[in-house]
């Protein structure tokens, strides 16, 4: 089993998982790439467990996640790839609401 975490802005205010259980969410990370061109990665976040955390998690808070890594391929309508990140939270911790500046970064993605 793969672990990892990570410190980025949720993306949209989190949603109950379809079965019920638990909730999702997906978190931003933003980085420079070999070509020191910035990127952002999407990571969807789901937590299996009880958590009265889900009623903070709204578009734009900063968080702190890590659990077991799941890395998939997701096939876009116009026929190209890119990778999937997925995290099945195991810890989460609200770090605050982004400024203005970061917070439209983060919707503009």
């Amino acid at each position: 089993m793969f672990t990892g975490e990570i410190i980025g802005y949720v993306g949209a205010d989190a949603r109950t998982n379809k079965n019920g259980k638990g909730f999702n969410f997906h978190v931003s990370h933003k980085f420079r790439n070999a070509d020191s061109e910035e990127q952002t990665l999407w990571v969807c976040c789901f937590v299996n467990f009880e958590s009265k955390v889900m009623e903070y998690l709204k578009k734009g808070t900063q968080v702190y996640v890590c659990g077991d890594v799941y890395a998939d391929v997701f096939h876009k309508e116009d026929g190209s790839h890119v990778p999937s990140v997925s995290l099945n939270v195991s810890r989460i911790e609200l770090l605050g609401k982004a400024d203005k500046k970061e917070e439209s970064t983060v919707s503009q993605s």
